[in-house]
């Protein structure tokens, strides 16, 4: 999956996602009752001050929309430093490459 979250909206906003662009693999996914497919991914990375660890869930809806939620977290003591969600849509922010 190929995500630009320029090309989304703060979730509950009309303001464009950041200036980030991401490739991303899943090993695994949840289809719900409701149609919705569940996916998420997490990664251990530095910054120049800590490290961090990088929690990033999708859900993708019928009609293409895609909720787009990030967390990061102290590596070391796990405090949140940043929460954030986005919305996206399919070839308007995540492209999916099978």
């Amino acid at each position: 999956m190929l995500v630009d979250l320029s090309a989304c909206q703060v979730h509950g906003t009309n303001a464009a996602g950041p200036p980030i662009k991401a490739s991303m693999r899943f090993d695994g996914y949840m289809i719900q009752p409701d149609g919705t497919i569940a996916f998420a991914t997490t990664h251990f990375t530095m910054r120049p001050d800590r490290a961090v660890r990088e929690f990033l869930s999708f859900r993708v809806h019928s009609n293409g929309k895609i909720e787009a939620r990030t967390m990061t977290s102290d590596a070391v003591n796990n405090a949140v430093l940043k929460d954030a969600a986005f919305d996206c849509a399919i070839g308007k922010g995540a492209t999916f490459h099978w």
